[in-house]
């Protein structure tokens, strides 16, 4: 069997197909052995599902360590989803694995998210300095994260940003700059915001 980007890519698709029971009837043992295929090729978006298969037993027996490790795989390819979820793990946020906390680890992880351009992580990035949580507490490394992440469209980093330039935390006072990025995060419905631009009247 082919061990091609395509293939494992094909079988990926095919799998999910089966595991869905989309346009073809449903299999989820197939389905597993397709996207298994794929994962043992080294896709990591198949690495990433079969993580979550095998920690929720779906198609194979619930086998924490094996979904552990293949999501370590993942995030070593750069897979975002992966990060994500092994940052909550180490964060104390995903109680199904035998994992010690580490909170500088989990720091890690959101920050390589970050680094690949994912909002939700780069303001998790910019909260996680501004408490020092994991990482030594900077707020002018907060404030840069948070407006990566706000210029992105990301409204909780919107608000964020907004109360850094309110405050002058990490930057200037502003308070210009600070309605302004309450404004946009309210136009998103982010609640925090319109009380931010209440306060600031």
């Amino acid at each position: 069997m082919g061990g091609s980007k395509e293939d494992a890519s094909n079988h990926y698709e095919l799998g999910l197909k089966y595991l869905r029971g989309e346009g073809v009837l449903k299999n989820i043992e197939h389905g597993f052995r397709l996207v298994k295929t794929a994962s043992d090729n080294g896709f990591s978006k198949a690495q990433y599902l079969l993580a979550n298969l095998y920690l929720k037993g779906i198609g194979v027996s619930k086998n924490k360590e094996s979904s552990f490790e293949l999501l370590v795989k993942a995030a070593d390819q750069n897979n975002i989803s992966a990060q994500l979820f092994l940052a909550r793990i180490y964060g104390g946020g995903a109680g199904d694995y035998d994992i010690a906390v580490d909170k500088n680890q989990s720091f890690q992880f959101y920050r390589q998210a970050a680094l690949q351009g994912d909002t939700y992580a780069q303001n998790k990035v910019g909260f996680l300095f501004a408490y020092g949580d994991g990482v030594k507490q900077d707020n002018s490394m907060a404030a840069k994260w948070y407006t990566k992440a706000a210029e992105q469209g990301d409204a909780n980093a919107q608000y964020n940003i907004g109360v850094a330039y309110q405050h002058g935390t990490g930057v200037a006072e502003n308070k210009t700059a600070a309605r302004e990025w309450f404004e946009l995060a309210a136009k998103q419905g982010n609640r925090m915001a319109k009380k931010g631009l209440i306060e600031l009247e």
